[in-house]
């Protein structure tokens, strides 16, 4: 059976750049989701299977994620301010949060949160699957 997409968010409510290490065993594209125009953009990152551990950059009030095959482990460096999101394949994000600061007048944060990634992995369809939540620790 082939391994199902996960995709990662990760949403930095801090004033500062966030830098979480990450350990993927593929290829991963680092994404960030824009407050205006198109959904998501890639962020000209990405890193080679096997070359983890990697420092994620996540900018100060900004949401970026990405997709992986495999599972993946995260260590969060502040855990008060960084939220990680992981769900499978199609499966929705929970609910969004309160906007970051880089989406405090974006109008339509929620259908944005809601689509981040997904077109990498599926069509919008509204999944019959429950959201999984798994918050990281360091």
């Amino acid at each position: 059976m082939p391994p199902r997409l996960l995709r990662v968010m990760f949403i930095n409510f801090s004033a500062n750049q966030e830098t979480p290490t990450v350990t993927a065993q593929d290829t991963v594209a680092e994404w960030r989701l824009n407050p205006t125009g198109t959904y998501e953009s890639l962020t000209g990152n990405s890193h080679a299977a096997n070359t983890s551990p990697w420092g994620f950059h996540v900018p100060a009030g900004g949401i970026n994620g990405f997709v992986s095959m495999y599972a993946v482990t995260i260590t969060n460096p502040n855990p008060t301010k960084l939220q990680i999101l992981q769900v499978n394949g199609k499966d929705p994000w929970p609910p969004p949060p309160i906007p970051p600061a880089l989406f405090a007048n974006c109008s339509d944060f929620a259908t944005r949160y809601a689509q981040f990634l997904l077109a990498l992995n599926a069509s919008p369809a509204v999944s019959t699957h429950r959201p999984s939540l798994i918050i990281v620790e360091p």
